[in-house]
C-alpha cells in the first residue's frame, strides 16, 4: 500500500472511531484472500467493509467480486478516496437507518 493511501486508511480509521465504531484493519499476507477490503466496521449492528483508495483510483478485479459478495450476503460495502468521502457515506447511512450522526463526525 503506498504512503498515500496508508493515510486515508488512517483517517478512515479516525473518522470510525469518531462514531463510536469497533474498526479492524486487514493487512494483506500469504494468508489473506484477495480483495479483501482495507477495514472493517462494526456499529448500528450492521458490518460494513471500506476500501480506501487513492484519489482517481478504483477498485481492483478481486476486490469488486468481494465487495459484490458481501453485497449478496446483506453487508455494505463503502469505497472511499478521503476521509471526508466516509463520512459523507456514513452520514448518507445514519439518515437511511434514522440513526444519529455523532456532532463531531457532522462538523
Amino acid at each position: 500500500m503506498a504512503s498515500r493511501e496508508a493515510s486515508i486508511v488512517q483517517g478512515c480509521i479516525d473518522e470510525a472511531h469518531l462514531w463510536g465504531a469497533w474498526v479492524q484493519k486487514f493487512h494483506g499476507s500469504k494468508w489473506t484472500s484477495r480483495g479483501i477490503p482495507d477495514l472493517l466496521i462494526c456499529m448500528w449492528g450492521l458490518l460494513i467493509a471500506v476500501e480506501c483508495k487513492k484519489p482517481g483510483a478504483e477498485p481492483t478485479a478481486s476486490q469488486r467480486l468481494v465487495h459484490a459478495r458481501i453485497r449478496r450476503a446483506g453487508g455494505t460495502v463503502i469505497v472511499a478516496h478521503s476521509r471526508a468521502e466516509l463520512r459523507t457515506s456514513l452520514v448518507e447511512l445514519a439518515v437511511r437507518m434514522n440513526r444519529r450522526v455523532p456532532p463531531k463526525a457532522a462538523a
